[in-house]
């Protein structure tokens, strides 16, 4: 190619130099006489000075024509490449007129939609591929690529045997060399696999929770039912065993023996009671129902309260209170708090030996989270089973001899999620656990 591009400039020049040069002599031939030898001589300095300006702008006109021909070979070089990239690319690359009518369409654009370019060129696009704007119209994509002069964004476009398409479209001005608009080319990638694909995924992961939800909820109804059985089961018992003594014996019976008896029933009945009352307060504290009845108080005098009731009736243990800030004023309802503060210290009192303290931290993060600490140490939770301590029924498996129903903690966790607030616990074996409530301070504080 270059050496085609060296003859044809080169012979260019040399015909404009043989043409100039001929014209030079013969409009500007002189003949000379020489009068001592007779002789006559063509001669003129003329035109020895315009043969040499013929020489030197035909070297020079070589070189610009060598020149414009390398920029023309380089430009059709850039155009053949632009287009192979047209015609190899996966995306539609077309491009209509101000009337929205098509100019170009590649083979990307016949692949995607099925319609050869000769079936489209002059057509409306709009009556091709029937648009469809299902996230905004083609009025506000009109508003946005007059003032940005490019749009981007999703669609729905239709095949040439009426599939619909989901497409990501590119939309922006086609110019001429002087950056005037001559035109708008579209340059559309079909994600429709991937969108049917990323909705399947969407299925398996419903499908997967609900799988995940029913499993969750049979293993409450297990953990129930163990419940039932195990925390029923004795009580009903010794109730059965107390009422055929008595409907046996009891003439026999002296009336100590009559009133153990009575007392073992009430015991028992009161027992059941509150397991009754366990499972209504963890209805009652759904997110659904209406029970949540907040109020504004300040929960350290009402901490000091509540600890101070439980002293009187626990002998046991040290309870001790630390109080790191003068005032937390909350907005919650100080009925179910209570059984937050009640549940976490009794069972820091049930699980750890006699005589151990119990401590119990109030005090303030940030200036606007109330934290609320109770430690024991006592026999601590296995890591396996923290994770799960919240949830209803569940126990923790090294206290199968300690009675206890698994919903006291899944009540307090309900309550504190009423509140806006979090609970979690760091425990380790054999040496205790430490419980912590986070909510949120009033917003008058």
């Amino acid at each position: 190619m270059m050496r085609s591009t060296n003859r044809i400039a080169l012979r260019t020049a040399f015909i404009y130099l043989i043409g100039a040069e001929l014209w030079i002599i013969c409009s500007d031939l002189l003949i000379w006489h020489d009068p001592r030898s007779g002789h006559r001589y063509i001669f003129n300095i003329e035109v020895l000075k315009g043969t040499l300006f013929v020489l030197v702008t035909s070297v020079a006109l070589y070189l610009v024509l060598r020149y414009q021909f390398r920029l023309r070979q380089q430009a059709e070089r850039q155009m053949q490449f632009q287009a192979n990239i047209l015609q190899h690319v996966s995306d539609a690359i077309f491009a209509v007129d101000f009337e929205r009518r098509i100019q170009s369409w590649n083979p990307g654009a016949e692949r995607i939609y099925g319609w050869r370019a000769d079936e489209v060129i002059g057509k409306p696009l709009r009556e091709m591929l029937k648009p469809i704007y299902p996230e905004t119209t083609l009025e506000e994509i009109n508003a946005v690529f007059a003032e940005k002069q490019t749009w981007i964004g999703e669609l729905i476009q239709h095949h040439k045997d009426g599939t619909r398409l989901h497409i990501v479209a590119n939309v922006s001005y086609l110019r001429d060399e002087a950056g005037k608009p001559i035109g708008i080319v579209t340059v559309n990638r079909d994600v429709t696999d991937q969108k049917q694909l990323a909705k399947e995924v969407l299925e398996k992961e419903r499908l997967s929770g609900a799988l995940e939800n029913e499993r969750r909820v049979q293993e409450i109804r297990t953990r129930f039912m163990r419940m039932i059985s195990h925390e029923f089961r004795t009580p009903l018992t010794i109730i059965n065993t107390s009422y055929d003594m008595l409907k046996t014996y009891n003439e026999r019976m002296t009336s100590e023996q009559r009133n153990q008896r009575l007392d073992n029933i009430a015991e028992q009945v009161t027992h059941l009671r509150d397991l009754m009352g366990e499972v209504s307060l963890l209805l009652s504290t759904d997110p659904t129902m209406p029970n949540f009845a907040p109020t504004e108080f300040d929960f350290v005098p009402y901490c000091e309260d509540q600890i101070t009731e439980i002293r009187r009736v626990c002998e046991t243990h040290t309870l001790n209170l630390v109080l790191n800030c003068a005032a937390a004023p909350l907005h919650g309802d100080s009925k179910l708090l209570r059984h937050v503060l009640n549940n976490l210290i009794y069972n820091a009192i049930k699980y750890s030996p006699e005589g151990s303290p119990v401590t119990v931290t109030v005090e303030l993060e940030q200036e606007h989270t109330l934290v609320l600490r109770v430690k024991d140490v006592g026999i601590g939770i296995p890591e396996v089973d923290c994770v799960h301590i919240f949830e209803p029924f569940y126990r923790a498996t090294n206290v199968d001899e300690t009675p206890g129903s698994g919903l006291g903690l899944a009540i307090v966790k309900q309550i504190v999620d009423l509140h806006q607030g979090s609970i979690d616990v760091q425990s380790r074996l054999g040496q205790g656990s430490t419980f912590t409530v986070k909510l949120p301070l009033s917003q008058a504080a």
